[in-house]
């Protein structure tokens, strides 16, 4: 029960931050054609960057994610075992995001979303 809400909060607070589907360490594919362009633009550097989100930053608005809940795999308890890792797991969210601003601010992105909706 703690899992799903913490993993429904997750993606319902970086899909509305990023406008798009967030990446998930613990299951994603991401094509070599994908990563070559940005491998060098996402932040390696620092303990306080969620690697997910920088690299979702990253490849959006110009690469498309799609979530397929076919793919399914088990994550550990381990975040809700330790209380105190959810603070720094906030502390990272907010880090990247703030990394990455204004360059990729929310409202930007959405504007992006929105224009290339109407264009298409």
């Amino acid at each position: 029960m703690l899992a799903k809400l913490y993993l429904g909060a997750y993606f319902t607070t970086f899909r509305l931050a990023l406008a798009t589907t967030p990446l998930f360490g613990s299951n994603f594919f991401l094509r070599r054609t994908a990563w070559l362009p940005v491998a060098d633009t996402v932040h390696r550097s620092g303990l306080k960057v969620h690697d997910d989100l920088d690299l979702t930053i990253r490849l959006t608005p110009s690469h498309h994610i799609a979530y397929d809940p076919a793919n399914r795999v088990e994550i550990s308890f381990r975040p809700f075992q330790q209380p105190q890792t959810f603070g720094l797991r906030m502390v990272r969210g907010l880090a990247t995001l703030a990394k990455n601003w204004p360059r990729s601010s929310s409202t930007l992105r959405w504007r992006r979303k929105l224009l290339n909706l109407l264009c298409a």
